[in-house]
């Protein structure tokens, strides 16, 4: 019987309905099944008492509300609603007008009206109003208006059928929609706590879960803490390995380069050789210097990668430095027919702090490729001051060249590893493609800046600036004195190498300063020589046979009181070598392979100091 029942009361409900408008609907149904139920019972008390032909009320009630059933179920609820109000609203409203408040059918009213108002859910307020209104003035037009007292003694006399009859519909009213309701109550309490326990199952889950994830979490984090040592202990073994081998690659190929390089710097000073000779040798120079130059370029590469680059500053002439570099360039520039020129600025300081290593590093790698790229027309090499303000003023040095230049998109790819000026298929140059990008990592080690200026066909200039930093007065008479010494220096040197050509060049080196040399081919050799008061200076190789020269020397420095300068002069020249030299005893530190000029600086740096 409920199931049936609640398949009435869910006529035209629909699930995207809120449960208020659920609960509406429900009533209404309920109150319109309860009306329909009781029309037969009023016909035949009308046919009881005689009034049968008020009947045709009840008909009009009973067909108002089958049509407010029928525009629930098409979803027209408003209709519906005002349907189901005038269906109970037009027999009260037309027994009160004939009857009067003695029939007892008032009750009805106050039904109504509560029923109004609740199916119209505070929002119909039209609806509200309207029950309202109509009511109230049936009624009071009911108490007023004069009747005839036949029809009040019929009232009278059938009043309490009519009562006990509207007491009963409102209790069976009441039996049906508390139980109606109690069932959709305890069905939603039922759903509640089914909702309620499966959000404890979900929350439980949930837990479980977030525990499951936590786990797997923390899992992962061991396995890239793990995976993070394994990838820095195999990338120290990389850079173990890569060290190793360019220190062996340095030390290999800069050892046979040393002779190479010594010997054509002292051939290319001979005056008794003829131009064809000069220019022989001016090749092999030029090769063994560029050879040079791309190891440099290897090392620097892995220095800069270590982070282990760092600055050494000390005065320096620059205007002399350059001009040096561009006398050098002079002979390849001629050959290409290629017009080398050298401006600079009076304002120039004639000696300036950086590191004159570094600067002349740069200036080499940008004149050198303005060289390599420039086919006809001229280069020049300027060098102006900037003034930044009144206490900073930066040097500018410019190589402008005539030569192919870079395109626009090509500009922005120079300073970056790898990458050359020459991209067609049919290359005229060599080289490693590092220079450039080395040269702008040394110009921002410094605290300078570079950059480039080219159209395509018209040639290029690339330029850099760094800060003007000049020495003090005691480090500019101290520069003086030393520009006026000549270099002879009459010193008793002791060279240790266990290469002969090595030996012999540094000694032919070192006679052209006047020096007197003996020479040792091993650390062990270097000791039995060894005699206080003996040597000014030695110049200690480090691998070699027998004893290398940290073993040598640290014998020598233990077993000696007056021990002179020990100079490394070594082919192990990549970063970290010079401080762990100087570390295990030795003074100076000098790669190779050498020049005149090179080993002549430095001599200057230890005796005239």
């Amino acid at each position: 019987m409920l199931r049936w029942w609640n398949k009435i009361l869910n006529i035209g409900i629909t699930p995207e309905l809120t449960s208020e408008r659920h609960k509406v609907l429900r009533v209404a149904t309920s109150l319109q099944v309860f009306l329909a139920l009781t029309v037969p019972l009023y016909v035949s008390i009308f046919y009881y008492v005689g009034m049968q032909e008020h009947n045709w009320v009840m008909y009009l009630a009973l067909v108002l509300n089958i049509i407010s059933l029928v525009f629930r179920y098409n979803k027209k609820y408003s209709l519906s609603f005002y349907a189901v109000i005038l269906c109970i609203l037009l027999p009260i409203a037309f027994f009160l007008s004939y009857y009067g408040p003695t029939f007892g059918i008032e009750y009805y009213l106050f039904i109504l009206l509560t029923l109004a108002y609740f199916l119209s859910n505070k929002k119909d307020k039209g609806l509200t109003a309207f029950v309202f209104i109509t009511g109230i003035t049936v009624f009071i037009f009911s108490v007023f208006v004069e009747r005839d007292p036949e029809i009040i003694k019929r009232a009278d006399e059938y009043r309490y059928l009519f009562v006990v009859s509207c007491f009963s519909g409102s209790i069976g009213l009441l039996y049906y929609l508390l139980r109606a309701f109690r069932k959709e109550g305890l069905k939603k309490e039922l759903a509640l706590e089914e909702e309620i326990k499966s959000k404890e199952r979900l929350n439980l889950e949930l837990d479980k879960t977030k525990v499951d994830l936590e786990k797997y979490v923390n899992h992962l984090d061991e396995l890239l803490i793990k995976k993070t040592k394994e990838i820095e202990s195999t990338s120290q073994e990389v850079i173990k390995l890569k060290d190793e081998f360019l220190a062996n690659m340095s030390h290999e190929i800069r050892s046979p380069m040393n002779g190479i390089i010594g010997m054509i710097d002292l051939l290319k000073d001979n005056d008794d050789l003829n131009n064809e000779q000069k220019s022989y040798v001016n090749t092999i120079h030029s090769s063994s210097h560029h050879l040079l130059g791309i190891l440099n370029d290897i090392l620097d590469l892995s220095k800069l990668e270590s982070g282990k680059m760092t600055v050494h500053s000390s005065p320096m002439n620059i205007v002399k430095s350059t001009k040096k570099l561009v006398d050098l360039f002079r002979s390849n520039s001629e050959e290409k027919g290629i017009e080398l020129k050298f401006e600079y600025d009076s304002t120039i300081p004639e000696y300036i702090i950086s590191d004159k290593v570094k600067i002349i590093q740069v200036i080499t790698n940008l004149i050198n490729n303005a060289v390599k790229f420039t086919n006809k027309g001229e280069i020049l090499v300027k060098l102006t001051t900037i003034n930044i303000s009144t206490s900073l003023k930066k040097l500018k040095i410019e190589i402008i060249d005539s030569g192919i230049g870079i395109s626009a998109t090509n500009i922005e790819k120079v300073f970056s590893q790898f990458q050359q000026m020459d991209q067609s298929n049919t290359k005229t140059v060599k080289g490693t493609g590092l220079g450039l990008s080395i040269s702008k990592n040394i110009v921002e080690l410094l605290g300078g800046e570079i950059g480039l200026e080219s159209e395509l066909g018209k040639g290029s200039n690339f330029w850099f600036s760094v800060n003007i930093i000049t020495p003090n007065v005691t480090i500019l008479k101290d520069l003086e004195k030393k520009k006026d010494t000549p270099l002879r220096l009459n010193k008793r040197v002791l060279v240790v190498d266990d290469i002969e050509v090595n030996l012999k060049v540094v000694s032919l080196m070192l006679g052209k300063l006047e020096c007197e040399v003996e020479t040792a081919k091993n650390g062990q050799l270097a000791i039995d020589k060894f005699e206080e008061g003996k040597f000014d200076l030695i110049l200690m190789d480090i691998q070699m046979p027998v004893m290398n020269g940290v073993e040598a020397t640290k014998i020598i420095k233990k077993n000696f009181k007056n021990v002179p300068p020990i100079m490394a002069l070594t082919a192990n020249a990549l970063s970290g070598d010079i401080d762990k030299f100087l570390s295990d005893g030795l003074d100076y530190f000098l790669a190779k392979p050498i020049t005149k000029d090179a080993l002549s600086e430095k001599l200057s740096e230890i005796f005239i100091s």
